[in-house]
């Protein structure tokens, strides 16, 4: 975040225009054209869905983007949708190895299956 004093040094170095707008950056087209953040500025100044007291990231992320060729921003053009699961550990087993390759011994012990 800017603060005062680069903004004041921008200023004298460049005039106006250096201080109140960055320079454009090297790198990836930015996904979120003039037009989409225009769009979501007058969602989030609008009232919330019923229901809801605000609008939250997750709320103004999907209105936005839910009639959008873009899709939902963090995929890459040609990647498959992203599922979430709920990771279920079943059972446990310990296995512990050591091996001396050039005496040709290796040791292991497996510990039983342990269940919650």
């Amino acid at each position: 975040m800017p603060t005062v004093t680069n903004i004041r040094k921008k200023f004298s170095e460049g005039g106006i225009e250096n201080a109140l707008y960055d320079k454009p950056r090297p790198g990836a087209v930015p996904k979120i054209t003039g037009e989409i953040e225009a769009q979501l500025t007058m969602l989030a100044c609008s009232a919330p869905p019923e229901g809801r007291a605000r609008w939250t990231l997750q709320l103004l992320a999907s209105k936005t983007f839910h009639d959008t060729p873009h899709g939902t921003i963090s995929m890459e053009a040609g990647q498959q949708p992203r599922q979430d699961y709920e990771y279920e550990r079943n059972d446990t087993a310990n296995i512990f190895m050591a091996a001396e390759p050039l005496v040709g011994k290796l040791k292991k012990f497996i510990t039983d299956l342990r269940t919650k």
